[in-house]
């Protein structure tokens, strides 16, 4: 039998539990099993073989379960092999699972260079690992920095327009000159624009009146005097038929009080160049007419009234200089000469 292997069916010598209905003992019909299938060469049971098996032992080998498959042992004879199969427990498939091994940690393997110590390299590696940071030495503080001071804002330079040339001016040969002329004369200013004339002191002057011995040195009584630069804001200049100030503005004296005439009169005094100068203020002992030109001589003095730089009324009243009414027509031509509209002027005495 050296060569063969016999499969033997388990099933086939097993007996059945006895039937429903059948007493213990009793006689049952049991079909011969049929020849055992003979495996090949290969150990391998031939096609066909398991549908060899009988339908009537197929609930046998559903209550058998699975059995494993007969390994020969080198020098063993089947027959001892089947018998040491039955002998054996099969391994119950209820038994508990193993108990779950913990994984062991991973622990990366340490590359170890050719010509180094084990040791010298895991400091190494301590020493480039980052829980193990190196200490940082502080830096040194930085030397505070002076604030600059701001530079001075420069003001933009105004631009400059540029002056178009009109070519070579022509001459017309030369200006005939008409004789002297008069520093007295109105000067009329530029169009579009208001000149301030200077004060007249050269030249002609007109008849002047001194003033009245008894009034002589009452500047130091408290009576003021005008000096050159202060006459300057009480002077009146011409400019188109009307009177104005040194500010630019049309002389008016509807604010003016006069001890002579009251309100709306402003006293006023010429001087010999034909100047005049014109007070809203009289003051008696403070002010007066001798106060517009520091007790100096007079070409005409009294009250004038002006509306809107228009020369309505003109007196002769002055207790400094007492002038005649000769001295009055004296002022009313200088200002004439000069370009003051006289035609609706009031005379009074």
């Amino acid at each position: 039998m050296s060569g063969e292997i016999i499969e033997i069916d388990r099933r086939e010598t097993t007996s059945p539990p006895p039937a429903a209905g059948r007493e213990i003992g009793e006689p049952q019909d049991v079909q011969a099993p049929s020849e055992p299938a003979i495996a090949d060469q290969d150990g391998d049971p031939p096609e066909g073989a398991v549908e060899q098996i009988p339908e009537q032992h197929s609930e046998l080998a559903e209550a058998a379960g699975p059995f494993a498959p007969v390994e020969q042992a080198p020098d063993g004879e089947p027959v001892e092999q089947v018998e040491s199969l039955e002998t054996s427990e099969p391994a119950s498939a209820f038994e508990s699972e193993p108990e779950p091994v913990e994984p062991a940690e991973l622990v990366a393997p340490i590359a170890q260079a050719p010509d180094r110590d084990p040791v010298e390299q895991l400091q190494s590696l301590e020493s480039s690992d980052p829980a193990y940071p190196e200490p940082v030495e502080p830096a040194e503080p930085a030397e505070p920095v002076e604030p600059v001071e701001p530079a001075e804002p420069v003001e933009p330079a105004e631009p400059v327009e540029p002056v178009e040339s009109e070519g070579p001016v022509e001459s017309e040969g030369p200006v005939e000159s008409e004789g002297p002329v008069d520093p007295r004369d109105a000067v009329e200013p530029a169009e579009g624009r208001l000149d301030i004339p200077p004060p007249i002191t050269e030249g002609e002057t007109l008849a002047v009146k001194d003033m009245e011995p008894v009034y002589r040195g009452e500047e130091s009584r408290g009576v003021e005097y005008l000096d050159e630069d202060a006459r300057e804001d009480y002077r009146v200049f011409s400019h188109d038929g009307l009177l104005y100030t040194t500010d630019g503005e049309r002389l008016d004296t509807s604010g003016a009080w006069s001890h002579w005439n009251g309100d709306g009169y402003a006293i006023f005094a010429m001087d010999p160049h034909g100047n005049m100068y014109v007070s809203s203020d009289h003051v008696p002992g403070q002010f007066h007419h001798s106060s517009l030109l520091a007790g100096g001589p007079v070409a005409g003095a009294g009250e004038v009234k002006v509306r809107g730089g228009r020369l309505d009324a003109i007196t002769n009243e002055s207790g400094h200089y007492s002038p005649g009414p000769e001295y009055t027509e004296q002022v009313i031509d200088e200002l004439e000469r000069r370009g003051v509209d006289v035609s609706s002027l009031r005379r009074t005495p």
